[in-house]
């Protein structure tokens, strides 16, 4: 339980540091009455973390990354935002009187305020477990890359994992977290992101459409499969989703009537901001939440792109005209510039290319290739319903057929709302079980019940701009990668009409009675799958301490398991070629991915011998190899183009194998025994 003592350290501190930057810049000040307490807290949040990310991407860079040195961002955040203590009393104690009246005072809507307070215990709960081989690319990137940045107290390339170029603000308190021992408190900021995002939809409601809509937003948010289990591993997409429901808030807030310049906030005293009134402040916000998303994951970008289209499309709307429009979209980039550009900065000055691995045909990108790009764009056009044509096939086809097929396929877009609800399982990784694919990770069939109906009810004006994120962001998610999880963050544009129609949308009576019953029943398989998991996986046990942390990690994880045996039977100087087997986070040793396709570290096209598999491991230090039998594939030694090269090594005596984990013959360890490997471990 002491990992959430640590994240809600961070989060505190991210929260005063936030409003003391929000107040300063007097884009949230504490005297402007058109910005109640929630909504500062949760702008102030996002700032917070935004800013203690990037105070953590300064020191690693600089090689500073030491526990002591994190310890004291933490503490100099909190006392550096000391002047808003009265604020976060505030905060808390109106939270606490809030959720009161909602679970015990007079409402009718208690059962959806007992369903929301159940499913944050339930995923808290979960969350508070060590992390297993469900949390796959935590155990692989978002906590890996972390735990190897500590372990040389510097943030440095790592170039055998193309994800460690991508924005990383979340991963940067990740390490926070990591600094203090305690990786569960990873977990649980990713599970506050999916409570505040859930709250943010709550604030949306209340302030454009309905208390009823925006409790109903949060919950058709919620039910989402993906959602639940996101909440309870070390990913980064539940902050996307808060950030993108942040900017949502904003974007609804600058293009309210009441908040037009000469409005309730009267006028900026913010250079940045001069003559554009509370209207100004509610863009900058907005350019803010987008510029988050893009420095917590790529996919901001498309996000970002979206609202400053729909931006000019509201000034051009309204008539504003053209200087005030364009200071108006100049604060929105200049501002969403600000947390996002050193990530892509940083990309850019190591690899070349700002948006590393992608548009490798336009910039290029150091240790990747033409056909290490091919094969990646092959592997994100794969998801969805229909087959692509190979490679070879496609640069025969004309423009048109060329954009148009397998997934993107006419009929297949067409369906794609049907497919997406019925067949998760092909919008995801096919080697996933169909029920653990529909009750994890779709979308599940709300969205689908509810979002015609909005067609129906004469959508206000926040549902029409709502509306318009949600097809622009859909239609650039059908053409680029058909990928459930890639959907997640575009969720929040489609939960706030579902709110509204479930809320208020249908009028009362049979109707409203039977689409809510749907709504109770997505709810229902909701709460009883992450109990079911929660109880029978073990992870309640785990996370409040009934079991202990090696006994449940043995039982649960087969990374934990490997990396143990490893860990015990290798030198401390030992580096570990990783073959089929990407999760290194429980390795106490040096290790990357050595696998074809992952970089071009090792070029394999060019090894014609084992001596050149030799001189390319001295060159990269590695002392040890790892390789994973996956099923259906074969031994080490019949593989090309390394595995017989190493049979071969090991055959001249050069490479010895140190044998297989205790019951788990599908990894196999070998030692490098040259003269310079074994130099490299004394």
């Amino acid at each position: 339980m002491l990992s959430l003592l640590v994240a809600a350290c961070i989060l505190v501190s991210c929260l005063l540091l936030g409003a003391q930057v929000l107040s300063t810049t007097r884009l949230a000040p504490s005297t402007n009455p058109s910005l109640p307490t929630a909504e500062r807290v949760l702008f102030s949040v996002a700032a917070g973390m935004l800013l203690i990310a990037l105070i953590v991407l300064l020191l690693g860079l600089l090689g500073l990354l030491r526990p002591w040195v994190l310890y004291t961002v933490v503490v100099a955040a909190a006392l550096a935002g000391a002047k808003q203590a009265p604020f976060l009393w505030g905060a808390a104690d109106q939270a606490a009187r809030m959720v009161g009246r909602g679970l015990f005072g007079p409402t009718r809507r208690r059962a959806l305020h007992v369903f929301l307070a159940g499913w944050a215990m339930l995923t808290l709960l979960s969350a508070l477990a060590p992390p297993n081989d469900l949390d796959d690319d935590g155990l692989s990137q978002h906590l890996a890359a972390p735990k190897t940045y500590l372990r040389h107290a510097h943030i440095h390339p790592l170039w055998y994992d193309h994800h460690s170029q991508f924005p990383a603000a979340l991963q940067m308190l990740f390490t926070v977290a990591l600094a203090t021992g305690q990786v569960e408190a990873a977990k649980v900021l990713h599970w506050a992101c999916g409570v505040l995002a859930a709250l943010t939809l709550i604030v949306i409601g209340r302030r454009f459409l309905s208390p009823a809509a925006g409790e109903w937003a949060a919950f058709a948010l919620l039910v989402t499969p993906a959602v639940g289990a996101l909440s309870t591993v070390a990913y980064v997409d539940l902050a996307s989703v808060f950030l993108a429901a942040l900017l949502l808030l904003a974007f609804l807030r600058c293009r309210s009537p009441l908040l037009e310049e000469g409005g309730q906030g009267g006028r900026s005293r913010s250079p940045l901001l001069k003559g554009g009134g509370q209207g100004g402040r509610d863009v900058a916000l907005a350019g803010l939440a987008a510029g988050g998303g893009m420095a917590v994951k790529m996919q901001g970008l498309q996000i970002f792109g979206v609202a400053l289209l729909l931006l000019a499309i509201a000034a051009l709307l309204a008539r504003e005209t053209v200087a005030r429009a364009a200071r108006r979209l100049g604060v929105f980039v200049l501002v969403a510039a600000l947390p996002a550009a050193p990530w892509y900065l940083k990309s850019f000055l190591w690899t070349g290319n700002p948006v590393y691995p992608f548009a490798y045909g336009v910039f290029g990108g150091k240790y990747w290739g033409p056909a290490e790009a091919a094969q990646y764009r092959d592997h994100q056009l794969g998801f969805g319903i229909g087959v692509p044509p190979p490679a070879a096939e496609r640069e025969q086809m004309g423009f048109l057929r060329r954009t148009f097929y397998g997934p993107r396929a006419p009929l297949n877009l067409l369906l794609a709302p049907w497919n997406l609800t019925m067949r998760p399982r092909e919008f995801d990784v096919l080697t996933m079980n169909p029920v653990y694919a529909v009750m994890s990770a779709g979308v599940g069939p709300l969205l689908l019940a509810v979002l015609p109906l909005v067609l129906l009810t004469g959508a206000p004006r926040p549902l029409r701009w709502s509306l318009a994120f949600l097809g622009l962001l859909w239609l650039a998610w059908l053409m680029l990668m058909q990928y459930n999880r890639y959907l997640v963050p575009v969720l929040v544009f489609a939960a706030v009409p579902a709110g509204f129609v479930l809320g208020e949308g249908v009028p009362a009576g049979i109707a409203r009675r039977a689409l809510r019953g749907v709504a109770w029943c997505c709810g229902a398989l909701a709460l009883l799958y992450l109990a079911v998991g929660g109880l029978l996986g073990g992870s309640w046990a785990a996370g409040i301490g009934l079991v202990p942390r090696d006994v449940y990690l043995r039982t649960t994880s087969q990374c934990w398991r490997f990396s143990d045996w490893v860990n015990r039977v290798t030198p401390t100087r030992a580096k570990i070629a990783l073959y089929a087997e990407p999760k290194g986070f429980y390795l106490d040793r040096d290790y990357l991915w050595a696998d074809p396709g992952h970089s071009r570290l090792i070029e394999y096209e060019k090894i014609t011998s084992p001596e050149d598999l030799l001189d390319a491991y001295s060159r990269l230090g590695v002392t040890h190899v790892l390789y994973h039998r996956l099923p259906g594939t074969q031994e080490l030694f019949e593989l090309e183009p390394y595995g017989t090269e190493l049979g071969e090594l090991e055959r001249s005596g050069e490479v010895s194998v140190v044998g297989h984990p205790p019951d788990d013959p599908s990894y196999v360890l070998l030692a490098i025994e040259t003269p310079w490997a074994r130099e490299l471990t004394r």
